[in-house]
């Protein structure tokens, strides 16, 4: 009799599977079809995150004017509450992508210094929800629409990667960052890639941390996309030379998707910039869990753009240059 009845269990729960598992490939069809031929649902969801993005953004900012008193009277208490702000714009850009975090450590404690690999601007809507700090972006980011005119006025720090000489003027703010116990995270390769790899850290950023001893943290970041949909490397990714609106359209497309950080446990001290990028880039490596790979090509840079993007892209294994 007992066998009779792990035997008809044992049927049931096979017969359960194969309905689960031919649930499952009608779902991943019916994505596959939707990311080949966009239709009004896709349109209609590219529409409404971009404007949901574009409201979260202005809310926020809203919120900081309202608080610019604070900077008249108490300039102190004006940061804490920065933090504060960037981390709720941040929640709510991840929730408008329908984007799940997946968090493995914990995010150092202000004040500290942060490294970690860069893959796309949706690396700011994580770190923001997560630490809510100042960031290092490229100078082009300054004159997005909305977004960077908020970053801007947020006391952001832009880079321009086409001029050697803007790091010694980067350098300064950086150290008025740390000398004001402020949070900071830097993306050390100086560029995005497509994930399949940790491109080489730069050494310049390094400097104010190896002049003062500062301990450096470092992390890593991936994406990931169902089955069926535009692998992370296309969707999420943005390495290829590409206008940002055709980016964000892919993007905004995507039924849902996961970020996932890994957080180191120790810092890193050391007196020499090189020696730090080394041991923080090992460190990120281990860390790292490598995108789904799609299948867009790569597209040339044009003649005007930085140097850094006209260079050969290079393994994790060579080093990097100032």
């Amino acid at each position: 009799m007992r066998s009779r009845i792990v035997w008809q269990r044992a049927r049931v729960s096979e017969a359960l599977q194969r309905q689960r598992a031919r649930r499952e490939e009608r779902q991943v069809a019916r994505r596959r079809q939707l990311a080949e031929h966009p239709t009004w649902t896709i349109r209609l969801r590219q529409f409404r995150r971009g404007t949901a993005l574009a409201f979260w953004t202005l809310f926020t900012f809203g919120l900081w004017m309202c608080c610019w008193p604070v900077q008249l009277v108490a300039p102190q208490r004006m940061r804490p509450i920065r933090r504060s702000l960037i981390k709720f714009w941040g929640a709510m850009c991840l929730w408008t992508l329908n984007m799940k975090l997946k968090v493995y450590g914990r995010p150092p404690k202000v004040p500290f210094f942060l490294v970690l690999n860069h893959l796309s601007y949706v690396d700011i809507f994580v770190l923001a929800q997560q630490t809510g700090a100042v960031f290092v972006a490229k100078a082009d980011m300054d004159t997005w629409p909305i977004f960077g005119w908020m970053m801007r006025n947020a006391h952001q720090i832009f880079i321009d990667r086409s001029n050697f000489r803007d790091s010694q003027r980067v350098l300064r703010l950086l150290g008025d960052v740390l000398d004001h116990e402020d949070a900071l995270v830097v993306f050390a390769e100086g560029r995005c890639s497509p994930g399949a790899e940790v491109l080489p850290f730069r050494p310049s950023l390094f400097q104010i941390a190896a002049e003062r001893h500062y301990p450096v943290h470092y992390a890593s970041i991936s994406f990931d996309t169902p089955e069926g949909e535009p692998a992370a490397s296309d969707s999420i990714a943005w390495w290829r030379w590409e206008p940002l609106m055709d980016h964000m359209l892919r993007l905004f497309s995507l039924s849902r998707c996961t970020a996932t950080v890994y957080y180191s446990r120790t810092p890193v001290v050391a007196g020499c910039r090189k020696e730090l990028a080394r041991r923080t880039h090992a460190g990120c490596v281990e860390l790292f869990k490598p995108l789904r790979q799609g299948v867009l090509p790569e597209l040339p840079a044009p003649p005007d753009a930085p140097p850094v993007y006209r260079e050969k892209r290079k393994s994790a294994g060579e080093p990097a240059q100032d």
